[in-house]
């Protein structure tokens, strides 16, 4: 078996739809680096913020074809590191997977980290258990 590699690219996010703009804006104005206030009156601000800008926004993402285009060409490029990744000497062989987490809309960055953790191109044993409150646990093994 040859090396594993895993990339995660790293972005900001952006709607993939009309129905997501707001929730994304949500989410943008609700992180501490953004509005620096304490958490109660920084989510109230995010809330109305989101509400306020989320029709021109809408408008702008309606220019781009209803949503934003970072995440699509974000893909692409994933796909075309994977390449040329294997193009290096040495590294032909090798199962290489470029994985794309987003802060502020989907694919979110623990989403992404479960992906990675159980593809199967990385070949490892998973069990995803859940817990008492129903959120996934992922364990994962070496085979």
């Amino acid at each position: 078996m040859g090396q594993r590699i895993a990339i995660v690219l790293f972005n900001l996010g952006g709607p993939d739809d009309q129905a997501s703009v707001q929730p994304f804006l949500q989410n943008l104005f609700s992180d501490p680096a953004i509005i620096r206030v304490p958490g109660p009156i920084r989510w109230a601000l995010a809330r109305i913020i989101s509400h306020t800008r989320a029709k021109s926004a809408r408008a702008n993402y309606a220019k781009m074809g209803g949503g934003s285009p970072l995440v699509p060409e974000s893909t692409k490029q994933a796909r075309a590191l994977e390449v040329a990744v294997k193009a290096i000497p040495g590294y032909e062989t090798a199962e290489v997977k470029a994985f794309l987490a987003m802060r502020y809309w989907k694919p979110l960055r623990p989403t992404t980290l479960f992906y990675c953790l159980c593809t199967r191109s990385f070949q490892r044993q998973r069990q995803i258990r859940h817990s008492k409150r129903g959120k996934r646990q992922v364990v994962v093994q070496q085979k």
